[in-house]
């Protein structure tokens, strides 16, 4: 039996790395070994008809013993990467950001799309990265907010938009999820507040990314505050929250932050 080819890396994202099969398609393989892609197949026709561009799937594989997926290949720059060579447009550029995440946010989720409720209380099998009562605690927090049943992207930021011949597709929705729209919103300002380090990335290169998300972050919380309203408890509420999440779903580089912002908000719960 011939070994299995390789095929040429196309880019590293935080979770999964891309290989170019053609011109026209790219084969996205999830570097833990493990894919859920009926996520993308249940929510895509529901984003299609309210007009959010993703790209085009054209069915699942393998590749090494790995799930992957076949996806169209978009020739065009991410937003971050705009944005790294052009820092003076993310005044304009938060606006449409922020205008593209609330349209989604807008969206029913459909039935089959897991809830964040779901994959919050899974965590429950895998409490060993958490103090024995800080898991329980943030548990109980995340009962006191609204459950939602909108689309969450579950991974919302620059880097995951890219631009072709004129139009902003949204990419990598293997995190999607229904649930409170604040939720996504606190989650977001997390990613940006707090650029994780993706693998191979050199050190200076990701500390200037830092810098950007922070002011990105700002522009960011801003922005959703006017146009959707919401307090600075409900806010720091769902932090809280979406800090537990990425402590478990996020990349090894960003665990130990997140663990702290999750321990400190357990402190404040417990004064309260």
């Amino acid at each position: 039996m011939k070994p299995e080819p390789s095929l040429p890396l196309f880019a590293r994202g935080g979770e999964a790395d891309l290989y170019r099969l053609d011109a026209h398609r790219l084969l996205r393989v999830p570097r833990s070994g493990h894919a859920d892609f009926s996520i993308e197949t249940a929510l895509f026709p529901q984003l299609a008809a309210h007009r959010i561009p993703v790209p085009t799937l054209y069915g699942v594989t393998t590749y090494h013993g790995r799930p992957a997926q076949i996806m169209e290949r978009i020739d065009g720059p991410s937003a971050l990467s705009e944005l790294i060579r052009n820092p003076l447009r993310l005044a304009g550029f938060m606006r449409s950001f922020c205008a593209l995440h609330e349209k989604i946010l807008s969206i029913p989720g459909p039935a089959n799309l897991p809830s964040l409720r779901e994959q919050l209380y899974a965590l429950k099998e895998q409490p060993e990265k958490l103090p024995e009562k800080d898991l329980p605690s943030i548990l109980r927090l995340f009962d006191t907010l609204p459950e939602g049943n909108r689309v969450c992207h579950g991974d919302f930021h620059p880097g995951n938009l890219l631009t072709c011949r004129g139009q902003t597709y949204v990419i990598d929705w293997g995190a999607a999820h229904t649930g409170d729209p604040l939720s996504d919103v606190a989650h977001t300002f997390l990613l940006l507040s707090l650029i994780p380090r993706t693998p191979g990335q050199r050190w200076f290169a990701w500390r200037r990314l830092q810098i950007l998300g922070w002011c990105m972050a700002k522009c960011y919380r801003r922005h959703m505050k006017k146009h959707l309203g919401f307090s600075r408890r409900e806010f720091r509420s769902w932090c809280a929250v979406m800090a537990l999440y990425r402590l478990y779903h996020g990349l090894p580089s960003e665990q130990k932050a997140r663990k702290k912002t999750v321990t400190k908000a357990c402190a404040r719960l417990t004064k309260e």
